[in-house]
């Protein structure tokens, strides 16, 4: 068996971040040591990083770039992902419970049946972001911008939505009970067919 370097390193200085040798080695295997060791990959370049179905739970991917990423079925929770670039990525299955996604970017990212319990997604942009059957229940979504996006079937019920942009967005059958809004919560051209939206909080 060969053994092989693989080295992580920062997505804008290049500064190497974490390097592993094992027989072979792999960009995945390499994050898994790192992980297993408790190394932060703040800022790495993981662009393109397939981590279907893996544990990373409290990972610290705080300003990484996983553009184009698969994410598929992975525990993620309690994870630091502030200001994360996953635009474009697949996280289908994902558990993101009690995970920071504050200033994240997931523009047109696939989110089907994830888990944001307690999510913390303030300033964050998930535009034409596909975030069907997801459970998003106690989360932060104010100043976040969900336009054109999906939310068919989601629920958001407990979920303060302040200063939220969903215009555009489809919300059809997606239980919205007792979310929070304001003034500046953008719902021009939503689709709320069949929504359940009892016991909204209205903060003006």
């Amino acid at each position: 068996m060969n053994k092989n370097t693989i080295v992580i390193k920062h997505k804008l200085t290049n500064a190497v971040i974490f390097k592993h040798t094992q027989n072979n080695n792999s960009i995945r295997a390499t994050v898994l040591r790192a992980h297993k060791l408790s190394i932060s990959l703040c800022g790495a370049n993981l662009v393109g990083i397939n981590l279907d179905n893996e544990n990373l739970a409290k990972i610290n991917l705080s300003d990484a770039d996983l553009t184009n990423a698969s994410i598929l079925n992975t525990n993620l929770s309690g994870a630091n992902l502030t200001n994360i670039n996953l635009s474009n990525a697949d996280i289908n299955g994902a558990d993101l419970s009690n995970v920071s996604l504050v200033n994240a970017n997931l523009r047109c990212a696939r989110l089907y049946n994830v888990i944001l319990h307690n999510a913390d997604l303030r300033m964050s942009l998930l535009n034409a972001t596909e975030l069907i059957n997801a459970y998003i229940v106690n989360a932060n979504l104010n100043d976040v911008d969900l336009s054109y996006s999906s939310l068919v079937n989601a629920n958001l019920s407990n979920t303060s939505m302040l200063n939220t942009d969903l215009r555009n967005t489809d919300l059809r059958n997606t239980d919205l009970s007792n979310i929070s809004l304001n003034k500046n919560t953008n719902l021009r051209h939503a689709i709320i067919t069949n929504a359940n939206l009892t016991s909204i909080n209205y903060h003006g």
